[in-house]
């Protein structure tokens, strides 16, 4: 891989120049629009599957009934997607 300020020849795993130090790594500078795309989906359904099952389970052992429990269970989900919808904002 040559650097694109001095065009010296540095080996294809090199993450920096080794004459001018210059980063080689596309990768490093940012993510692709379908990765971040990819990132926030994951995320989304990581968080809101935890609230979920955090909701549901102290929904059951709180009030030891099924219905406060799949109620708890809902109210976490959605917790959980706002979670993950304002941490994905900050970014």
């Amino acid at each position: 891989m040559f650097c694109p300020v001095c065009n010296t020849q540095n080996p294809a795993t090199g993450v920096h120049c080794f004459q001018c130090h210059t980063l080689l790594i596309a990768s490093a500078e940012g993510r692709t629009p379908e990765v971040k795309e990819a990132v926030r989906s994951m995320d989304s359904r990581m968080y809101s599957g935890v609230g979920t099952m955090a909701g549901f389970l102290i929904g059951g052992f709180v009030f030891q009934s099924f219905g406060a429990a799949l109620f708890a269970g809902i109210a976490g989900g959605v917790l959980g997607r706002f979670i993950a919808r304002r941490e994905q904002d900050e970014l």
